[in-house]
């Protein structure tokens, strides 16, 4: 199930209405997984809309599946903007490209006992598209983010001669394999790791997709997920890429790698992550075997000219029914010892740290849920 699953949304609401610590927030989810967090709860103090609520979940991920399966979907949309001159990039739109639905869609899924793949052939416009003095695509800027007072999720735009499909799909396609506490994940999917509604310091939902290999584990109140995600190599693109057509080959690699921990603490009151990720380069595309260490504490490789590490920590805490108290630091960089010591004043990095710290409310009100956030970041 992809991150933005209402089938998690609901299930987090209930545990926040019953007084859990959240599910665990590192997605995707397999079925298993969201059926083994649903069990965890006590159906005795339910609620009627909290046991409707449950009784839909219990039904979808026991559901059986066929062997395969393919849906189609439609959506037209259109989107009207006065100000062509100052909110031109997607980061003006509070409805993102992310949240723009594809004009057709065609999600595919193949159910293989342990094996599943899936994937959505989605009809999509360019999220990019205006080009600088060279030619290059220039990040967060295209025709369908304001420069037309009136734009669609269609190819073709009014005012313009330009065809916007993107050729790039699928944004979601891979092949998992799983069973009872465990899944694996090769392929391409949307990846986010923590509580947070505005986005997450370490794995935000804000990227399109992942090219990722995932492992996760579960069992009792513990969690390990560990995961890889490539990249091009930053001489492969834009303005420093040497490559001049479909036959020149790819030479360098980007890699990014990250562990996390979960525990459920306090009877299931109190969850507690630790995240710590690597962005790991180098311009041959070789990958150095040494650094491939799940359980390694990647901030004690000390090759900067080929890595970066950051690692994080998350908490959230059930206040009482209904409502549930959340936070993330983050840490990039670390100055211990004589990690820098033989470095010049101007050489050194400091640390970079980041904050968060949020409320969120699910309660039953009638024959619904109400449920809401309060998040600041700094």
């Amino acid at each position: 199930y992809p991150i933005d699953s209402p089938l998690y949304r609901d299930l987090r609401d209930l545990f926040i209405s019953q007084g859990y610590s959240l599910p665990s927030t590192a997605g995707p989810w397999s079925r298993d997984e969201l059926l083994f967090l649903l069990n965890k709860l006590d159906a005795s103090h339910f609620s009627e809309v909290e046991q409707k609520l449950s009784d839909s979940l219990y039904e979808e991920l026991t559901r059986t599946e066929q062997a395969f399966s393919i849906r189609f979907e439609a959506n037209l949309e259109s989107y009207t903007h006065t100000n062509t001159t100052d909110f031109i990039t997607d980061e003006d739109w509070v409805y993102s490209y992310l949240d723009r639905k594809p004009l057709v869609n065609i999600p595919l899924e193949v159910d293989l006992g342990p094996f599943y793949a899936g994937g959505d052939l989605a009809l999509v416009n360019v999220p990019i598209d205006r080009r600088d003095p060279n030619n290059e695509a220039v990040d967060g800027l295209s025709d369908l983010f304001g420069t037309f007072a009136f734009t669609t999720n269609l190819p073709v735009q009014v005012g313009s001669d330009e065809l916007y499909l993107d050729a790039n799909i699928p944004y979601r396609g891979f092949l998992a394999a799983g069973g009872s506490g465990w899944h694996l994940q090769v392929g391409r999917d949307r990846l986010s790791w923590g509580p947070g509604a505005s986005g997450n310091f370490m794995l935000g939902s804000q990227v399109q997709y992942h090219n990722q290999g995932r492992v996760t584990a579960y069992r009792d109140s513990f969690k390990y997920t560990f995961v890889t995600s490539f990249f091009p190599h930053p001489d492969e693109i834009g303005a420093h890429s040497t490559a001049h057509d479909q036959a020149d080959p790819i030479k360098g690699l980007k890699l990014f790698m990250a562990h996390r921990f979960e525990w459920r603490l306090l009877e299931n009151r109190l969850g507690f992550a630790l995240n710590e990720g690597i962005m790991y380069q180098s311009a041959s595309g070789g990958i150095d075997l040494r650094i491939l260490n799940p359980f390694m504490v990647y901030h004690n490789y000390f090759i900067r000219q080929n890595a970066n590490s950051l690692a994080s920590l998350e908490v959230d805490y059930a206040l009482s029914k209904g409502l549930n108290l959340y936070g993330q630091f983050a840490l990039d960089e670390l100055a211990l010892g004589k990690t820098e010591w033989n470095l010049p004043t101007s050489d050194k990095h400091p640390n970079g740290l980041a904050f968060m710290l949020g409320l969120r409310m699910a309660k039953p009100v009638g024959k619904g849920l109400l449920s809401g956030h309060l998040e600041g970041v700094y």
